[in-house]
């Protein structure tokens, strides 16, 4: 591979990237009106009891784990819920 290859394909990936979490971004922000209005929870919140109510003996550990937060969010999380 040629060393300007390889470094526009860098900046292609970067650009994709970035793109794509604006995107992500887009749509977190629109689930969390949508959700918001229906049921006052954000989109964290409504994962959380999701997970919860998925499973018996749920810890907080779990929570943080199937959602890929740390467990000091989590423990926030649900101390607001």
């Amino acid at each position: 591979m040629q060393p300007g290859y390889a470094r526009l394909m860098r900046a292609s990936k970067l650009r994709l990237y970035h793109r794509l979490q604006i995107v992500a971004r887009v749509l977190q922000k629109e689930a969390d009106r949508e959700i918001a209005a229906a049921s006052g929870l954000s989109t964290s919140q409504a994962a959380v009891l999701a997970v919860i109510g998925a499973g018996d003996d749920v810890s907080q550990r779990d929570v943080a784990r199937a959602l890929r937060m740390n467990e000091s969010a989590v423990t926030a999380m649900v101390g607001r819920l």
